[in-house]
């Protein structure tokens, strides 16, 4: 327990480091910062545990992504996720499955939105992309078809979204939404919005 309570602190004073070394100064990296320290905070003090209700969903593996890389890119401790999938190491082979349980070792991100220059384009799941439709969102690992509902921290404005697409590719942004969606949650104009997840439904 030690050992794993000693590596959880050398991980967030790597992150921590890390932070400092890239810092910009703008309001958007003070956003992205505050949900850095507030995701570690929870990893290092929920003692690892899986939240009551969360949702179990599969994950496939590409290309070039660690194990390292996904669970954080879903809000999932990387222990739990080697635990929950019985892995004796992090390595891991594109199109391999994994178990498991986004944002549990935090729930707080920031989301982003995405309109004009993708209407009417082709998206990652095969249909055509409407940015007038409310329920589409991306997200890059979350299998298409995955329910998840947002509701912003300062305003306690939510929405109801579909997993549709692959995004945001920006470093530290969990989800793209549409304009639509954005629109609902007032964030058009700043562009990005810190939000609660939750998952509320696995694929069909």
């Amino acid at each position: 327990m030690r050992k794993k309570l000693l590596a959880l602190v050398l991980v967030g004073t790597a992150i921590g480091a890390f932070l400092l070394l890239g810092r910009f100064f703008n309001r958007e990296t003070a956003v992205i910062e505050a949900v850095e320290n507030v995701s570690n905070a929870q990893v290092l003090n929920e003692n690892l545990t899986v939240e009551q209700g969360a949702i179990e969903i599969e994950i496939v593996v590409r290309r070039g992504w660690s194990l390292k890389e996904i669970a954080r890119g879903i809000g999932m401790d990387l222990e739990e996720l080697i635990k929950l999938n019985g892995l004796k190491s992090t390595d891991v082979y594109p199109g391999q499955v994994l178990l498991a349980m986004p944002y549990t070792a935090f729930d707080k991100v920031l989301v982003s939105w995405y309109g004009p220059g993708f209407h009417g384009k082709t998206m990652a799941n095969g249909r055509v992309f409407n940015m007038y439709d409310a329920s589409v969102c991306a997200h890059k690992w979350l299998p298409f078809g995955t329910r998840v509902r947002l509701t912003r921290l300062d305003t306690g404005k939510s929405v109801e979204l579909v997993v549709q697409d692959r995004g945001p590719y920006v470093a530290n942004r969990h989800f793209d939404l549409s304009y639509a969606a954005a629109r609902a949650l007032n964030m058009v104009e700043k562009g990005v919005a810190l939000c609660k997840v939750e998952i509320i439904g696995r694929p069909h």
